[in-house]
């Protein structure tokens, strides 16, 4: 584990061994949002539920999407282990071996909240937004929690999350998703 710098060890250390058996659902409840298909299903959902958000749900969707598989050659240039492979680590989830940078969960659930921000941000909606950001970054957090990454993997994890947000914003007009039809801009005077 030598292309871990001992600030990331010890950041690490600090929050996985901060575990309370109190507090260990609250981050298990943020770990299994993070999940690629529950996000995948609570937004087909939201888009099905409220057609007028669809054109920004299908955006939000793609976005999870590029940003997952867009990760998967990052992972593996990275070729980084897993904090869990600590003998002193006791992780909440059977997870090991080579894949730590960046965070997968933290990924997606970032560029998720990045695409609503672009979609949102000088509307009415865009508390909703930072919202979602802030459930990204507890969900970062519950990766390091449970074990299973590094501070420096949920960091990575976050700008990933922004850069596949920006591609998916600017493919948009490629992909025919208009999302300005739903949203009203705050006029600024």
């Amino acid at each position: 584990m030598s292309s871990v710098l001992q600030w990331d060890v010890d950041l690490f250390r600090a929050i996985h061994l901060a575990r309370n058996p109190g507090l260990d659902w609250v981050f298990w409840l943020l770990n299994t949002s993070g999940l690629g298909w529950i996000q995948a299903g609570a937004i087909l959902f939201w888009g099905w539920r409220w057609p007028e958000h669809r054109a920004v749900a299908r955006l939000v969707f793609w976005g999870g999407v590029v940003c997952g598989l867009l990760r998967l050659p990052l992972m593996s240039l990275a070729d980084r282990m897993r904090p869990s492979n600590y003998e002193w680590a006791f992780p909440m989830e059977e997870v090991f071996g080579r894949s730590s940078f960046p965070s997968g969960h933290t990924s997606t659930s970032f560029a998720i909240g990045f695409v609503l921000w672009l979609a949102w941000r000088g509307t009415a909606r865009e508390k909703w937004a930072w919202l979602v950001l802030l459930w990204a970054l507890g969900v970062g957090v519950a990766r390091i929690y449970a074990g299973v990454h590094y501070p420096s993997d949920v960091l990575g994890g976050a700008c990933w999350g922004a850069i596949s947000a920006a591609i998916i914003w600017l493919l948009a007009p490629r992909l025919r998703i208009d999302p300005s039809p739903e949203t009203s801009r705050i006029d600024a005077s």
